[in-house]
């Protein structure tokens, strides 16, 4: 799906294309404009789409994140961030089983070294240390969340959570696009995780083909019995263009 959309952004550069992606919620969204300016923001979008580090959105606890980050700039950078006492030297097995969480690391020497970091990356590194928008709701965690995704350090993506939650992502999702100005043809790519035929995502769709919209869906994976109902519902909804001429 993140290589169609890219396709897609950069063969209709200069159409008015919008970029709305979500889970459990809006994760990012784009609204339609043209440019080359406007593909690399959707292009960069659609990178951290396989970067996700927010705390919401993410299967890990502050101490394996500090952990994975620590062991990161062990490894690649050289740093040594662990307590005194700690032998950087000690076969890695027997590491774990003194510490399995990894709280030998120094968290005032590891809060400074990705702080660093962050401030000399000019690019996103600076921009992201001062954006009002932060990954987790501590300032530790918050930036090495950041860290982790300027690193291209990925951090496990939460797949549980109420059902009712993918359902509303989608909702929200639509609302985005379903302002004035907003663009004229919908294209929905999903694998149907907590939706429900009679749910409220069937209803956001119907509104949105209410409102003169023309949708695509378009499915991954193999449906349950019940996404095939959802799926068989959406396929109702599909508004088809008549073939071009000639």
């Amino acid at each position: 799906a993140i290589d169609l959309c890219a396709t897609i952004a950069e063969e209709g550069a200069y159409d008015r294309i919008g970029l709305t992606s979500f889970d459990q919620r809006v994760y990012g969204h784009l609204k339609p404009e043209a440019g080359p300016g406007h593909v690399q923001r959707q292009l960069h979008h659609l990178m951290d789409l396989s970067r996700v580090v927010d705390e919401d959105l993410t299967e890990i606890a502050d101490a394996e994140l500090m952990a994975a980050v620590g062991g990161f700039l062990e490894g690649q950078d050289g740093m040594h961030l662990r307590r005194a006492g700690a032998d950087p030297f000690q076969p890695r097995v027997a590491r774990t089983l003194i510490d399995p969480l990894a709280e030998l690391y120094d968290m005032g020497a590891l809060y400074a070294a990705v702080t660093t970091y962050l401030a000399e990356e000019r690019d996103r590194g600076h921009a992201a240390l001062f954006a009002k928008a932060r990954p987790a709701r501590e300032t530790l965690s918050a930036r090495l969340r950041l860290f982790c995704a300027l690193r291209g350090l990925p951090l496990p993506y939460r797949m549980t959570g109420p059902l009712d939650a993918f359902e509303q992502g989608l909702v929200d999702a639509l609302a985005h696009n379903l302002v004035p100005g907003g663009a004229e043809r919908l294209v929905l790519f999903t694998d149907l995780r907590g939706l429900r035929p009679d749910g409220a995502a069937a209803r956001a769709l119907r509104l949105a083909t209410a409102r003169k919209r023309q949708l695509v869906v378009m499915a991954f994976g193999e449906p349950t019995a019940e996404q095939s109902q959802m799926l068989h519902a959406a396929r109702a909804l599909l508004v088809r263009e008549p073939p071009t001429p000639g």
